[in-house]
C-alpha cells in the first residue's frame, strides 16, 4: 500500500513538472521577457556663449557669426557684456586666436535689432558706419605664424651664439605686427667666452615672406637691413 502511494506521488510530481515545462516551451518569448519601455529623454539645444551673452536668436547668431568671418573673427570662445546704453550695447569677445593675446575684440550691437554698429580691436577700427575698414586678423600674429617664427628665430639665434649648445630660451615670446613686418622678441640664456651664463634679449624682424630683415641680440644688430 505504501509503495503504491509513493508511486502515485511520484507520478503526480512528474505530471506537474511536465506541465510546467510545456507551458515554458510553448509560451511566446515576447511574453516571458517583456521589453522595458524606453526611458524618455528630452534634450534641449544648448546656446553658444555668444548667443547667451548677446541674447541672440539662432537666426541672428548665424547672421552675426557669418559677418564675423568676413572681418577675420574665427570661433568665439569667450564673450562678456561691457556697457549697456539706451540704443546700443558693447561687448568684449575673444576668438580662438585673440584669446592668446588677452586683447578683447570690442563689438557694439544695436539694442533694437541686434545689428552690428561697430567693431574695434587694439584701438584699430575694423567696422564702422556700415563699412569694413580692416580685418581683426590684420592686427595679430596667428598661431600658425607664431609656431613657424619661433622655430626660425631659435635657428637664427643659435647660429649667432658662440656656444649654442648652452642656450636656453625662456618661454616669454612676444610678437608685434607692424604693417607687413612681424617683430619677434624673447630672452635666451647662453654661455659667453668666459664660461659665464647671461640673459640676452633679442629681437628678430621678419618681412611678409618670413625672411629676417633685422636680428638684434643684446642691443647689437647682427644683420644688415635689406
Amino acid at each position: 500500500m505504501k509503495k503504491a502511494v509513493k508511486i502515485f506521488s511520484i507520478t503526480i510530481t512528474v505530471v506537474i513538472v511536465g506541465i510546467i515545462v510545456l507551458v515554458i516551451v510553448f509560451t511566446p518569448s515576447n511574453v516571458l521577457s517583456m521589453p522595458k519601455a524606453p526611458e524618455q529623454c528630452v534634450s534641449f539645444p544648448q546656446k553658444s556663449i555668444l548667443a547667451d551673452v548677446m541674447e541672440l536668436s539662432p537666426e541672428k547668431e548665424d547672421t552675426i557669426t557669418s559677418f564675423f568671418s568676413s572681418v577675420g573673427i574665427v570661433t568665439v570662445v569667450n564673450a562678456s557684456l561691457v556697457q549697456a546704453g539706451e540704443t546700443q550695447t558693447s561687448f568684449h569677445i575673444y576668438d580662438a586666436e585673440t584669446f592668446a593675446y588677452r586683447d578683447p575684440i570690442v563689438v557694439w550691437l544695436s539694442n533694437d535689432d541686434k545689428s552690428i554698429n561697430a567693431i574695434y580691436y587694439k584701438d584699430n577700427v575694423v567696422f564702422k558706419d556700415n563699412e569694413i575698414i580692416a580685418k581683426v586678423s590684420d592686427f595679430y600674429v596667428s598661431e600658425v605664424e607664431r609656431k613657424a617664427m619661433i622655430s626660425s628665430s631659435k635657428d637664427y639665434i643659435l647660429s649667432a651664439l658662440e656656444f649654442p649648445l648652452s642656450a636656453e630660451f625662456k618661454n616669454t615670446w612676444a610678437f608685434d605686427k607692424q604693417e607687413k613686418n612681424i617683430a619677434v622678441q624673447n630672452i635666451v640664456t647662453a654661455q659667453n667666452a668666459f664660461g659665464l651664463k647671461s640673459d640676452l634679449f633679442f629681437q628678430i624682424t621678419f618681412n611678409s615672406w618670413y625672411i629676417p630683415i633685422s636680428i638684434i641680440i643684446d642691443g647689437q644688430e647682427i644683420l644688415e637691413n635689406q
